[in-house]
């Protein structure tokens, strides 16, 4: 290195110290080279915390994850006392969702200001965050390395997960068969009581949900899950626009096994949009707990 060229160095290094950055040659190389983080978006009743072991299976491979917390979940979610032990089934089916108002927009705000603060992400939705995962990558396209869809709802012949739901792909869902704990009339959200001990429907929900678990790993899984989630999302367009989230690279994880969100419809969902990288796990809807290893593999080989 001759002299201009270590004088023009040193004034670089001296202007970036000034605007509160240190850097050095190597730098910039070294976060060219650096994987992007991944973000994981949740799906229906959920919270960021259902996903801390798929989380912890990333981190332990190197890689930067996170699980967000959507609007009114998780540490802002809605556990009332009516569904606590011993449950009040009068007050659960009358009382209006403090919820009920979140909308579509709302999760993709508060995603993006995730991504804002991360830099540009894999993002990752499981189940009904494939909505969000999709409207966001029509807001903010810069922001998202590539979109994932683990047993997610990507919607663009079908617009709205109400239309998924309703397709004939989705006849065999098993969510189909669950019984309503409230009129969505009433308490203006989808109410479920998670927290029931009537044995036929704990049977089914293992059935839906974790057909390959135990009913210990049931009991976990569902647990922490609240018993609203806002109508906002699922009435909403959240299809893949062509000229803007239509663009990002996308990949989808089926789960062969799902009884939620059946193969058929999958199928369907991946047809419709193209251009779809797939990868198979042999795994239920809950497949993100009971093969995380397998499912955090997938995820690390995305870039």
């Amino acid at each position: 290195m001759n002299r201009r060229q270590l004088l023009g160095l040193a004034a670089g290094v001296t202007a970036a110290a000034g605007a509160g950055i240190v850097a050095s040659p190597s730098a910039s190389a070294a976060t060219s080279h650096r994987e992007p983080p991944l973000l994981i978006v949740h799906g229906s009743h959920g919270s960021g915390g259902a996903y801390l072991q798929l989380v912890n299976e990333l981190i332990q491979r190197g890689r930067t994850a996170m699980a967000v917390d959507l609007p009114g979940h998780g540490a802002e979610g809605f556990f009332p006392t009516w569904f606590q032990a011993p449950q009040d089934l009068s007050a659960m089916t009358a009382e209006v969702s403090p919820i009920a108002g979140i909308s579509l927009q709302d999760n993709v705000n508060r995603v993006v200001s995730v991504l804002r603060r991360i830099g540009p992400a894999i993002l990752v939705g499981h189940s009904l965050g494939g909505a969000t995962v999709s409207a966001v990558c029509n807001a903010a396209p810069q922001l998202v390395r590539r979109a994932v869809y683990v047993s997610g709802y990507c919607c663009t012949v079908l617009k709205t997960v109400k239309d998924a739901f309703e397709s004939k792909e989705n006849a065999d869902s098993l969510m189909l068969k669950f019984p309503p704990t409230a009129d969505g009339a009433v308490v203006l959200a989808n109410r479920f009581n998670w927290r029931t001990n009537d044995p036929d429907v704990l049977a089914l929900l293992r059935e839906a949900y974790l057909a390959d678990g135990t009913d210990a790993q049931l009991r976990a899984a569902i647990g922490g899950l609240q018993p609203d989630e806002p109508y906002g999302v699922s009435l909403s367009d959240c299809s893949l626009q062509p000229a803007t989230g239509g663009r990002v690279p996308r990949t989808y994880v089926r789960f062969t096994q799902d009884r939620a969100i059946p193969l058929a419809l999958q199928n369907r969902m991946i047809s419709d949009a193209g251009r779809f990288d797939v990868h198979d796990v042999v795994a239920s809807h809950f497949g993100v707990m009971t093969k995380a290893a397998e499912v955090a593999a997938i995820l690390d080989s995305l870039r």
